[in-house]
């Protein structure tokens, strides 16, 4: 209400912070919605892959998913998690690598005659 007291009309003190005339409650600003996260494919089948390194095809899985989940969780921003999954997807397709590369030399020089 004005100073006047006319109907319809109100005055700058006539209503509190945040309320609108008639009782109702100006919008507040909402947060927005929760975001999942979510754990990257390829980081899980780099680790998969890696836990079967003895093969020398899980061994090369593992580095190729890895590499490629590691760039896909770095261009996610925040989207994607998984990086130590990719990580020891890495270390074991390499150590599982490291270990073939070893053999096919000492068997090629004639170690295990």
């Amino acid at each position: 209400m004005t100073a006047s007291g006319s109907p319809g009309s109100f005055s700058e003190g006539s209503f509190s912070e945040g309320s609108l005339p008639g009782g109702s409650f100006a919008p507040v600003r909402a947060y927005p919605p929760p975001v999942r996260v979510r754990t990257n494919g390829l980081a899980i089948a780099a680790l998969v892959s890696g836990l079967l390194f003895i093969t020398m095809i899980g061994a090369v899985l593992a580095v190729v998913f890895g590499h490629i989940s590691l760039s896909q969780i770095k261009r996610s921003r925040g989207w994607q998690r998984g990086n130590g999954m990719a990580i020891a997807g890495l270390v074991l397709g390499y150590a599982g690598l490291t270990v073939f590369a070893v053999a096919l030399l000492s068997a090629g020089t004639g170690a295990f005659e």
